[in-house]
């Protein structure tokens, strides 16, 4: 093997690897690639095999190229179609998404909503494994500052500990309670 061909197989492989990344991309945040070019080659493996993105370091080439050079790829070829079917079927989803949120009808609205209450829950379990980390932190924190016998090492832990858990409890304070910051001048709004 010479060295164009070993040069040309590893950007073969390169290209493979970012456009698998590529991919990823689209599948991950389809309202970003409607209008890409990316868009109009998700229709066959071919179409794929066709697309070249100097900015994404992709070299256009034949199905077979493209299918050699995935061999090196976890998963090979196989995964980069299977993300291929995802990122279309999420271009697919994203476009009609689009179309739709002009339109105000009853299925429209109630299919928003649905959406809304998911990723609303998306963030409540979100947030509740935020504050079990948290908590557990706080726990070794204590039981580290405890362990080493160092008094003013647990005082400050006890005292930082404290700050932490009074920002957690923030929002469920009344907006009027707490202190409101303008420049290095702190004012407390009126208590009811």
């Amino acid at each position: 093997m010479n060295l164009d061909m070993i040069t040309t197989t590893l950007t073969r492989v390169e290209s493979a690897r970012a456009l698998h990344d590529l991919l990823l991309l689209v599948v991950a945040t389809p309202a970003a690639y409607v209008h890409a070019p990316i868009a109009d080659h998700l229709k066959s493996q071919g179409l794929l095999a066709e697309f070249e993105s100097h900015s994404d370091r992709i070299v256009a080439g034949s199905l077979n190229t493209l299918k050699r050079a995935s061999t090196k790829l976890a998963g090979g070829f196989e995964a980069i179609d299977r993300l291929r079917n995802q990122a279309r079927h999420s271009l697919e989803v994203e476009r009609r998404r689009i179309t739709q949120a002009s339109k105000t009808t009853k299925a429209v609205l109630t299919d928003r909503a649905k959406r809304l209450s998911s990723d609303l829950a998306a963030a409540r379990e979100d947030l509740l494994l935020l504050t079990r980390l948290l908590e557990r932190a706080l726990s070794q924190g204590r039981q580290y500052a405890t362990e080493s016998g160092n008094a003013a090492l647990k005082d400050r832990c006890a005292r930082e500990q404290t700050e932490l858990l009074d920002m957690m409890t923030l929002r469920q304070t009344s907006p009027a309670r707490l202190m409101l910051i303008k420049g290095d001048h702190a004012a407390k709004a009126d208590s009811p």
